[in-house]
């Protein structure tokens, strides 16, 4: 793929919108990780009104606000967690360890982290 010359104004309008939309729909404001989670490919087109993102998939299954220590899904975007105060590296993965289980009960779709969780010897788990 070959980059092409674009108009400068429509692309300044681009990235304003993209980063009104983070601004208006994302935690990135507060300490966050996020996306936690790829979008799942579905194998058939899902039933209209079905959830198709992880986000979606995790508020459907009714994650929203959930915590563990100091780490709580977001009421804002689902597929981000928010530092409440005092959250941990262990307390981001037992929270994505729930949330995956969760999701998968419900509606039989595994999530996959997006994250990278490096452990202490510098390893990618």
């Amino acid at each position: 793929m070959a980059l092409v010359a674009q108009d400068p104004a429509r692309l300044e309008e681009e990235t304003e919108a993209l980063y009104k939309w983070r601004r208006e729909e994302t935690p990135f404001n507060q300490p966050c990780c996020g996306s936690v989670f790829k979008n799942p490919v579905h194998a058939t087109a899902p039933a209209e009104g079905s959830p198709r993102t992880s986000g979606q998939f995790i508020e459907a299954t009714g994650l929203k606000g959930l915590r563990v220590g100091g780490i709580e899904v977001s009421a804002m975007h689902a597929n981000y967690f928010v530092n409440v105060g005092g959250g941990t590296a262990a307390d981001v993965v037992r929270l994505m360890a729930a949330v995956r289980d969760r999701v998968q009960e419900r509606w039989g779709v595994r999530l996959e982290p997006e994250v990278k969780l490096i452990q202490r010897d510098g390893t990618i788990a």
